[in-house]
């Protein structure tokens, strides 16, 4: 089940770069039973938006266009799994839950999911120290947890891969080819060290400040579709790739990270090379683009230097992320 998902999902991945999906800027589709209240967001490649059901409570509805080569319909599909396991409880003990699932329908070309609408501010809202807090508490409640149905991407999966976001990346940016062949060099040249390493843990692998809400002193996740059982080290890579962070927030992360470690070790500089090179497989908005060309050419630059002494995981025990 978990390498039919990943195929499903990599052959969507590869038919997306050449189907970039547009921009929603248009109202959310009227969908039966549901009165559309206002957008979420400005810009998603999803229709987000906010309704009243029969009984008028609001809830929230996401929804991608069901073609089959639409990576986000795919994302979306294994959303709504996740979802329907998670049950939509906070788990025992902890103050981080998922939203709670209404239904799930395909309806006027839209697959469609509805969820209990949380009233909260998004953790962007709030003091830096105070974000950095509840992220390492996201961090630390996710790797505790035990989800069926995620898929699991470990250094064979990264390796398998690594040749077709190379030469996406190379077609998409050849502006930038000296980087990209020499980031691609360095992680071939090291294929060991993703065969070595056999720890994967859940990681929400989009975890910006965004999909991140504070209510009831409660955190809810959004924004599931990229859920994984991987890398620790993965986690806080995508998550300073994001540009929804503030720079203040990436900077905050990122000294926290160099003061906890020293320095990038080799393994986190390679897989943030490798990561780097899958988002320019992307054509992104200027602004994305260069984040992600900063974070190759900070993933070159610290390999260079890394040392060869291991250093403790980021996000697993004995760390404080």
């Amino acid at each position: 089940m978990n390498l039919l998902l990943v195929l499903q999902k990599g052959m969507a991945f590869l038919l997306s770069a050449l189907y970039a999906a547009p921009t929603q800027t248009t109202d959310p589709p009227k969908i039966q039973g549901y009165v559309f209240v206002k957008r979420s967001h400005q810009a998603s490649p999803y229709s987000l938006g906010v309704y009243k059901n029969k009984q008028g409570k609001p809830v929230f509805i996401k929804a991608a266009q069901s073609h089959w080569y639409n990576l986000y319909y795919h994302n979306l599909l294994f959303e709504a799994r996740i979802l329907k396991q998670s049950c939509g409880i906070t788990f025992r003990g902890q103050t981080v839950s998922f939203p709670q699932l209404v239904e799930t329908r395909s309806e006027n070309g839209y697959f469609i999911v509805v969820t209990r609408f949380i009233s909260g501010k998004d953790l962007s809202n709030f003091p830096l120290t105070q974000q950095l807090q509840k992220y390492k508490e996201v961090v630390t409640f996710l790797q505790k947890q035990k989800l069926p149905g995620v898929p699991k991407k470990n250094g064979i999966f990264f390796l398998a891969v690594l040749p077709f976001i190379f030469l996406l990346a190379l077609v998409k940016h050849p502006t930038d080819r000296s980087a990209i062949v020499r980031a691609f060099g360095y992680i071939v040249k090291n294929y060991a060290e993703f065969l070595a390493r056999h720890r994967l843990i859940l990681t929400h692998a989009d975890l910006h400040m965004e999909n991140i809400k504070v209510y009831k002193r409660q955190l809810a996740l959004f924004d599931l579709a990229q859920m994984m059982y991987t890398f620790a080290e993965y986690e806080v890579i995508t998550t300073l790739s994001s540009t929804r962070n503030s720079n203040q927030f990436n900077e905050l992360l990122l000294r926290h990270l160099l003061t906890v470690n020293g320095s990038l070790r080799r393994f986190t500089s390679l897989l943030l090379m490798y990561c780097s090179l899958h988002n320019l497989t992307s054509t992104a908005e200027p602004k994305k683009l260069r984040r992600y060309r900063q974070l190759l050419d900070l993933g070159i630059a610290t390999y260079k230097r890394s040392e060869q002494k291991p250093v403790v995981e980021i996000g697993v025990k004995g760390n404080p992320l």
